[in-house]
């Protein structure tokens, strides 16, 4: 990975108060990271921090759009991405990730390279099913149908007349599955 010396922040000159910062990422962010899945993007982040004697609070604002290729058409489309995650840095003495939202860091730590973040943050946001919006309202429509769908149950022969079918179509059912009931026995 190259160098990203303006996406530190020097915490060795921040007080204990709120601070923010504004952040834009282009193309050329992403040409950082070699295997990059974004090859062409615009995005806006906005920052805001809050350092205290023990943590470091970060609230990330993301928004942008990034050109991607649909899996139907393999057609480029832009999708706008709009996204806001938390980060917790806690000061301790050692170096450690507890979970995605907290991490430990070293007491005495002079810089926190925030570049790596807002990079997993952009990736994690985009979408895991990538179709052309000109292919969306179909896909929509597809799963409108098979919502729609007609639900068989079946149960088995100790219905009396007395009780009410189980099964929600009346069509008469296949003989196989009567073959395969008798095997139960």
């Amino acid at each position: 990975m190259k160098k990203v010396d303006q996406y530190e922040i020097y915490l060795a000159q921040l007080k204990n108060q709120d601070y923010s910062y504004d952040y834009s990422l282009d193309a050329a962010f992403f040409e950082l990271y070699d295997d990059s899945p974004i090859k062409q993007g615009v995005f806006d982040v906005h920052l805001d921090l809050i350092k205290s004697e023990t943590m470091l609070q970060l609230d990330f604002h993301i928004q942008g759009q990034v050109e991607l290729v649909c899996d139907r058409s393999l057609e480029p489309f832009l999708e706008q991405i709009q996204d806001h995650k938390k980060q917790i840095f806690k000061f301790a003495d050692r170096e450690e990730e507890v979970s995605d939202e907290l991490s430990f860091i070293p007491w005495g730590t002079d810089t926190l390279n925030l570049a790596h973040l807002m990079y997993e943050y952009i990736i994690l946001a985009l979408p895991y099913k990538r179709l052309h919006p000109d292919y969306r309202e179909e896909g929509d429509e597809e799963e409108e149908e098979n919502q729609n769908a007609t639900v068989w149950v079946y149960s088995s022969d100790e219905e009396t007349e007395d009780e009410p079918s189980s099964r929600v179509d009346e069509d008469p059912v296949d003989p196989r599955w009567n073959a395969l009931k008798k095997l139960n026995k």
